[in-house]
């Protein structure tokens, strides 16, 4: 249980990593 609550977490990580990084480059443009 414990890997999997790992696994959802790193999962939330990079996917805010990637909005935030599609946001900064929307600014950009």
């Amino acid at each position: 249980m414990k890997t999997y609550l790992t696994l959802i977490v790193s999962l939330l990580c990079a996917f805010s990593l990637l909005a935030e990084v599609k946001q900064r480059e929307r600014i950009e443009l």
